[in-house]
């Protein structure tokens, strides 16, 4: 069941490894979303506690995956909404794209991480579903293929390319290239639209890659950017 719920998050999971390294990924829920887990968590509590032989643990298991589950296809609700106010924002901008993806920002899924682009760049936005303006402000971050010239023989450039499933950008920070796999968010950007990516792989310096994929993942944080984290999905009234 976990390696199944894992194709619901922004991660996704190889089903058909080795095979093919294609991953399923639906985006529908964060990898870690605490009105997920607090119901299973609280039947797995009850479980322990109560004796083996007691008729109510059955009522408690399938309290606990039930509620999860309604809670699963209550996101899926959200994710159609979305998606559909989305495509059609992008549409009335004139943004067109070959790629496109919609994910929940962390913790919660009232507020959705959106990017769209192709092989030019990635336009990089966030919509809340309680946003009731069909509108929405994006930034632009271009691919840059032409800085990979001098990794091209990388090995690991090709696995990270294949990995992101081509939703990726490239930058120079000071003396070093920086590949940005887009897919797992950016730090804090309903705050800061220019906001650097989480998973950032230092190309020319593989041994300062510890952490990769949360790197910096909640660098900042603090009651302040809750609060504006709690203002955005408020949405714009």
């Amino acid at each position: 069941m976990h390696i199944f719920l894992d194709a619901f998050n922004n991660y996704g999971v190889g089903w058909f490894e080795p095979f093919s390294h294609y991953r399923i990924s639906f985006n529908i829920i964060y990898i870690a979303d605490p009105l997920f887990s607090i119901w299973p968590g609280i039947a797995c509590l009850a479980l322990i506690v109560m004796r083996s032989k007691r008729e109510e643990r059955k009522k408690w298991w399938i309290m606990g995956l039930s509620l999860s589950g309604l809670y699963l296809v209550y996101c899926l609700g959200h994710k159609i909404k979305i998606d559909n106010d989305v495509r059609d924002i992008l549409e009335a901008k004139k943004i067109t794209y070959t790629r496109y993806f919609t994910t929940p920002a962390p913790f919660q899924n009232w507020l959705w991480y959106v990017v769209a682009g192709d092989d030019n760049g990635y336009h990089v936005g966030y919509r809340s579903v309680f946003d009731r303006k069909k509108e929405m402000d994006f930034t632009f971050f271009p691919r840059n293929d032409s800085l990979l010239i001098a990794t091209l023989d990388h090995e690991s450039l090709h696995k990270l390319i294949r990995f992101s499933q081509q939703f990726y950008t490239i930058e120079k920070w000071e003396n070093t290239l920086v590949f940005n796999d887009l897919r797992f968010g950016q730090m804090m950007g309903w705050k800061d639209p220019q906001g650097r990516f989480v998973f950032h792989y230092f190309l020319q310096e593989p041994l300062e890659n510890l952490l990769v994929v949360q790197r910096g993942r909640f660098k900042g944080w603090s009651f302040e950017s809750v609060d504006s984290m709690w203002q955005r999905i408020k949405g714009n009234r």
